[in-house]
C-alpha cells in the first residue's frame, strides 16, 4: 500500500511540474523573445530611417535590406516557437521534425 501511494504522489507532482513548466514557457519565455524581437526591430528601423552619409559604399546601402530579411526570419522562428510552446503534445513532434527538415 505504501508503494502505491508513493507512486501516486510522484505522478501528481510530475503533473504539477509539467503544468508549471508550461505556464512558465507561455508567460515568461515567449514574452522575453517578443521583447528581444521588438528591440531588434527598433534597431533595424532606426538604422533604416537614418540618412546614409554621401561617402557610403554600395554594400552599406544593401545592409538595411539584409537586416530586414534577418528580422523577418527571426520573427518567423519565434512564431513557430510560440506555436510549439502552446501547442498540443501530439503536434509538438511534428513541428520539431518540420523545423529540422527546414533547417537542412
Amino acid at each position: 500500500m505504501y508503494i502505491e501511494e508513493a507512486v501516486f504522489i510522484m505522478m501528481l507532482c510530475g503533473l504539477w511540474g509539467l503544468g508549471i513548466y508550461a505556464l512558465y514557457q507561455r508567460f515568461f519565455v515567449n514574452r522575453r523573445l517578443r521583447k528581444q524581437i521588438e528591440r531588434y526591430a527598433e534597431a533595424i528601423l532606426a538604422t533604416a530611417s537614418a540618412p546614409a552619409p554621401a561617402s557610403a559604399s554600395a554594400s552599406a546601402s544593401q545592409q538595411p535590406a539584409t537586416e530586414t530579411n534577418d528580422f523577418k526570419r527571426i520573427q518567423q522562428r519565434v512564431e513557430v516557437l510560440e506555436r510549439i510552446a502552446v501547442g498540443k503534445e501530439d503536434s509538438l513532434t511534428r513541428e520539431i521534425e518540420e523545423l529540422r527538415i527546414a533547417s537542412r
